[in-house]
């Protein structure tokens, strides 16, 4: 059963359809896209990897093609085109449905809360990997949002974030997590977690999710810029 194939297919098939539609056109932004699933997917893969091999979690063959890619299964790497895309692809639908930003500045003090609450929690689950490290680097890549990069577009990254976290990802990383199926796909060792789960899936996959999906629209909106840069130049 080749179930963990089907959830990425199954998350990607509707963003790239309407990708192809005249009211979204998303497939024009795909030259700032994919180096952005890029260089995200390099950094993740890395971390992904280290942590198999640490047994902070791993795979259950039996929903896997069964062809690894540097100790990961094949379905891991493609996980990191797919909810990327559909999740850069629900960012960018929302940002043309509703324009309107209802916090501005104050979402800086929010973001910094946040941060502050994530860095302490790090702190004090220091013994367990998944995390201490995964609450860490994304109370400081918050951080780094709001103190360094000033970005303007925290908000709409949250509002989207929220949307995607509601329903989609509770299904998709559910069912990687057990539920709907006879055993998870995905597996965590409790002892490097919190060990509190939303149905099955760990709290941190949460924040895991948050700094995978901040990182690409980081990478998303630098290019994007780049690119209106570059055009403005032409035009000038």
């Amino acid at each position: 059963m080749y179930a963990y194939l089907l959830v990425n297919l199954f998350s990607i098939f509707l963003p790239l359809v309407l990708s192809f539609t005249p009211k979204f056109n998303f497939r024009k932004n795909w030259s700032v896209l994919f180096p952005s699933i890029l260089f995200t997917g390099l950094f993740f893969i890395a971390w992904d990897i280290i942590f198999t091999k640490l047994g902070v979690w791993g795979f259950n063959s039996e929903y896997l093609l069964g062809i690894d890619i540097i100790n990961l299964p094949l379905e891991e790497w493609l996980f990191f085109i797919a909810i990327p895309y559909a999740c850069v692809f629900t960012y960018s639908a929302l940002n043309q449905i509703i324009s309107r930003k209802f916090f501005d500045k104050s979402i800086f003090l929010y973001t910094t809360v946040l941060a502050a609450f994530l860095i302490i929690m790090s702190i004090l689950n220091l013994d367990k990997l998944y995390t201490s490290v995964t609450f860490l680097l994304t109370g400081l890549f918050l951080l780094v949002h709001v103190y360094i990069l000033k970005s303007d577009y925290l908000e709409l990254f949250f509002r989207a974030y929220l949307l995607v976290f509601l329903f989609p990802f509770l299904l998709v990383n559910g069912i990687l997590t057990g539920s709907f199926i006879d055993t998870e796909i995905v597996w965590y060792n409790n002892l490097e977690n919190l060990s509190i789960r939303i149905f099955t899936i760990p709290v941190e996959d949460f924040v895991y999710g948050l700094l995978l999906f901040l990182m690409n629209v980081t990478f998303y909106e630098y290019f994007l810029n780049k690119r209106m840069l570059r055009k403005s130049e032409i035009a000038t």
